[in-house]
């Protein structure tokens, strides 16, 4: 069983997340503490974009952002993939 299996097993057995609820972590697990920093960025840059609708910005200036927050994502989910064995 791989990683994404093993956490979609957990969650069903775990019942529905709650953010107080700490989980085990197995000894051999990865540590996503730089995702989540990568992925606090994309967060602002989603937040920033919708400020930018809000203004009414020019919509290169928005799609420059979209293109921008879409290639941060693809990065960290590459990233997860050289830790999940194929």
């Amino acid at each position: 069983m791989d990683c994404h299996q093993e956490h979609i097993q957990a969650r069903k057995q775990s019942g529905p997340l709650r953010k107080s609820r700490k989980v085990a972590v197995k000894p051999n697990h990865p540590d996503h503490a730089s995702n989540l920093v990568r992925l606090r960025k994309v967060q602002g840059q989603i937040t920033g974009i919708g400020k930018m609708l809000d203004e009414r910005r020019y919509c290169m200036e928005i799609l420059i952002q979209l293109r921008a927050a879409g290639s941060a994502l693809k990065a960290i989910e590459g990233a997860g993939r050289s830790v999940i064995p194929s």
